[in-house]
């Protein structure tokens, strides 16, 4: 479970468990040249919430659902019906009472129909205090 004194710890995904998530998806269909990694498709719903970074976690009352779109080592995109109020994010993968937590900055974001589409590149992992 996320405690509201968790801080943000800097370290890249690669080093953090996202081999076996992206090994389990299906492959991608070409890379953007914006990107160094092949993102691959993520439409399923994730749990986000607006951070500071190097501030608190954000309480599990703060974590919105969006759908996700894709997903890669070093980002992700979502579909919203607004744009992000905040350039600083925390995503939560995989179950609600067990999953991990990624920190991401929004890269961009553009309107997609009646939706926007945000990017996002992570950060770090989110770490709970000890208790």
């Amino acid at each position: 479970m996320l405690v509201a004194t968790a801080t943000l710890m800097q370290q890249p995904p690669e080093e953090i468990g996202f081999r076996a998530l992206l090994d389990a998806l299906a492959p991608g269909e070409g890379d953007d040249e914006r990107r160094d990694r092949a993102r691959r498709p993520y439409n399923r719903v994730q749990l986000i919430a607006a951070c500071v970074e190097g501030g608190p976690a954000p309480s599990q009352s703060e974590f919105r659902a969006v759908l996700c779109r894709d997903l890669s080592e070093q980002g992700f995109s979502y579909v919203a019906e607004s744009p992000p109020e905040t350039v600083s994010l925390v995503l939560a993968l995989g179950d609600p009472n067990d999953g991990v937590y990624y920190t991401a900055r929004v890269a961009h974001c553009s309107r997609d129909g009646a939706q926007f589409l945000v990017g996002c590149r992570f950060t770090g992992r989110l770490t709970t205090s000890p208790g």
